[in-house]
């Protein structure tokens, strides 16, 4: 076989092949890519959902507690503070320093940044 032809036929089955390769693996990673950016906008509409609830002016933790916002913030929470807001028998005192007159509130928005850090959405 000439080696001119033996070149032509590499050079073509190689771009035949590069091609197979990337209408395989093109899309696939597009659809990573499109995946994790759908991944992060439900996270941060998740994150937005939870603010909205807990800076309602209505709060309160028995009403707060059985939201699904709540589901996603309590592995966030310390034990001390899960038991507070669990507890309808518990009273939370705010710090010397906070001027708050809703610690649970900031208690559950500690927890939300936490949260935000984890999801790396800040």
């Amino acid at each position: 076989m000439d080696p001119t032809l033996k070149i032509a036929l590499v050079a073509a089955l190689g771009g035949v092949i590069g091609g197979l390769i990337t209408a395989v693996i093109g899309p696939h990673i597009s659809w990573g890519i499109e995946k994790r950016r759908e991944r992060q906008k439900y996270r941060r509409e998740i994150i937005e959902r939870c603010r909205t609830k807990i800076e309602d002016e209505y709060f309160t933790k028995q009403s707060f507690r059985t939201t699904q916002e709540y589901k996603y913030l309590k592995p966030y929470l310390s034990a001390q503070n899960l038991k507070s807001i669990e507890d309808d028998r518990t009273m939370m005192v705010p710090r010397d320093n906070d001027d708050s007159w809703a610690p649970y509130k900031n208690t559950l928005i500690e927890a939300l940044m936490k949260l935000e850090k984890d999801w790396k959405l800040v």
